[in-house]
């Protein structure tokens, strides 16, 4: 062939073989650089995915040149019945075109704007992603890697994700008939310890764990073949979270997802006005309610953060504590707050030592207290209380506390040894060691539930300056006795109480009755049968100078009434004879009554 007819086959050979690349370019960048490219592209991903999912699957418009990244306007998975599992959008992804060519997914970045997930357990135990993707039948054994086997991310960017778990609730098994009722009724209504989210779903009735905020994590893995489980590298977390309520910022660490377990480990952590670190390990599914251990170390906590624990607890101050999070072994739906290491200043008092509160039960429980009083002033129990004392209590309580606890409304006191120094009265000092049982659902309505008192020292003087309608009498009174009832209507049991005011012989009474404490102009009421073991009048004339009786007599009392018109009967024998009266007497008239 002559050589210029093989330079024309040559130059139409390369000229063809530039018109096929060009064609070929020219066909990709109109599939991966043009809108209808791309429509094109999102059509035949929907046309390949969307029968392999039991639901809906929607993907928005795709951006990019998809070479090296790819934007997509909005991703959103619904299950069977059209309820929401994930959505997402924008979502932008970055990485290179070799890796995925290695079946390899290595993102270089991602950023999701506005991600919700809502992951709902059913009552028979099922979730709704279950079942989602149908799953292949190939049996035929994989050679080599494939894609989803290795999923890496270096820079995930995260803002406004909002993620809802929602699991069946059932009220505690130990509740039935109108206390169950009652339960649930309070569940509904949002009014239980921190307002959990419970709603009635048909014949059941679910609770739903809320998160919202943002998230940046320099490194995750989703899938590597040489690792197991999922694992995330926090470099900021910003989490609002409802049940508990609780407000997260600048938490950084590590978290790891094996199967249905969660481990965490975060160096620090911050609440509005707390900061600290905490460990933490998650465990879910089974049937069960979530597991939770949580050990947290707070080096400064403030009370404002945690005070939803019960509505009464002080909002000011704080301190430092150990929290340790976790299920109650005999009843999983109960979670405890086992507080350790603590030393607390609010409302003018400091409180050191341990305390569990555990919430989720019918009341709220508060246990395995152990706590010294340096001192307390009675601003805190005001506070407690929720509304102002009968009295005007002021001054401060020292001591300790240790108590088995249990629930507020049969509070177990093992052993409490308080002295109270009264601001009104100086110099006025009174000492109380007691154990027994306590209803204190509502502070303001305190009930004694057999409360032993022993080795009581009180100086009447506070009594008196409290209390105007309590008899005018000097000195101080020791002994032991039970207290039942309301605080402000107590009864009293196996009384031993002694009179004492100066030298000489005191006066010491046995016995039981029912003590009416008055508010304002209305006086104390009485209703006692004692027991004079003995009677001084000695003793008594101190208070009652008119007294005329000197010595001691023996016998019983019977007395009742308001303190300025007590029916009093008595026959009382002595040295000096017998002395008999049945009658009225004003104790409040130091002269006579």
């Amino acid at each position: 062939m002559p050589r210029s007819r093989r330079r024309l086959a040559a130059y139409v050979a390369a000229g063809t073989l530039l018109a096929v690349v060009g064609v070929a370019v020219g066909g990709v960048v109109g599939v991966t650089q043009t809108d209808a490219g791309r429509d094109w592209i999102r059509r035949r991903l929907l046309a390949a995915v969307t029968p392999n999912v039991r639901g809906r699957l929607y993907i928005g418009a795709i951006r990019g040149g998809l070479w090296s990244g790819v934007s997509v306007d909005s991703v959103e998975l619904r299950s069977a019945d059209d309820s929401l599992v994930a959505a997402a959008g924008p979502v932008h992804v970055e990485y290179a075109l070799r890796d995925l060519l290695n079946k390899r997914i290595l993102l270089r970045r991602v950023e999701l704007e506005r991600p919700v997930i809502h992951l709902r357990q059913f009552e028979n135990g099922r979730w709704n992603y279950n079942g989602l993707f149908k799953t292949s039948r190939d049996t035929t054994p994989k050679q080599g890697p494939g894609f989803g086997d290795f999923i890496v991310a270096d820079s995930v960017r995260v803002r406004g994700v909002q993620f809802a778990l929602t699991l069946a609730w059932h009220p505690a098994d130990s509740l039935h008939g109108a206390r169950r009722d009652s339960a649930i009724r309070v569940a509904l209504a949002g009014r239980t310890q921190g307002g959990a989210e419970i709603r009635r779903a048909g014949r059941y009735y679910n609770r739903t764990y809320r998160w919202s905020g943002d998230l940046d994590v320099p490194a995750m893995r989703l899938a590597r073949p040489d690792s197991a489980g999922l694992r995330f590298q926090v470099a900021r977390l910003d989490l609002d979270e409802t049940d508990p309520p609780f407000r997260w910022r600048r938490i950084r660490g590590d978290v790891r997802i094996v199967g249905d377990s969660l481990w965490a480990t975060f160096p620090h952590w911050d609440l509005p006005g707390s900061t600290g670190v905490a460990r933490a390990k998650v465990v879910w599914g089974s049937d069960l309610p979530i597991r939770w251990d949580v050990r947290v170390h707070g080096d400064s906590v403030s009370l404002a953060d945690v005070a939803w624990v019960y509505p009464t607890l002080p909002t000011t101050g704080g301190g430092t504590m150990d929290l340790a999070m976790h299920n109650r072994r005999t009843d999983l739906h109960v979670i405890e707050y086992a507080l350790s290491n603590m030393d607390v200043r609010t409302t003018r008092s400091r409180l050191t030592g341990a305390m569990t509160f555990a919430v989720g039960g019918p009341v709220l429980g508060v246990q395995d207290v152990d706590v010294a009083l340096r001192p307390v002033n009675w601003d805190l129990l005001r506070t407690f209380n929720g509304k102002a004392l009968p009295y005007d209590f002021q001054g401060t309580l020292t001591g300790t506390v240790k108590a088995r606890g249990g629930p507020v409304n049969r509070f177990a006191v093992d052993d409490a040894q308080i002295t109270y120094d009264d601001a009104h009265v100086p110099g006025a000092q009174s000492r109380v060691r007691l154990a027994g049982a306590l209803d204190i659902l509502r502070p303001a309505d305190t009930r004694f539930l057999g409360v032993h008192v022993q080795d009581a020292f009180v100086d009447l003087r506070t009594i008196e300056f409290l209390n105007p309608s309590f008899p005018r009498l000097r000195g101080v009174v020791t002994g032991s006795t039970t207290l039942d009832s309301l605080y402000t209507d107590v009864r009293l049991s196996d009384a031993r109480l002694t009179h004492v005011d100066g030298p000489g012989a005191p006066t010491t009474l046995t016995g039981g009755g029912r003590v009416t404490f008055g508010e304002g102009p209305t006086p104390t009421r009485y209703d006692l049968t004692l027991n004079a073991e003995p009677l001084s009048f000695t003793t008594l004339a101190r208070s009652y100078p008119l007294v005329s009786v000197r010595g001691t007599y023996a016998g019983p009392l019977r007395i009742t009434g308001a303190t300025d018109s007590l029916g009093l009967v008595t026959t009382l024998r002595g040295a000096g004879g017998t002395l008999a009266y049945d009658g009225i007497v004003n104790a409040l008239d130091p002269r006579y009554g």
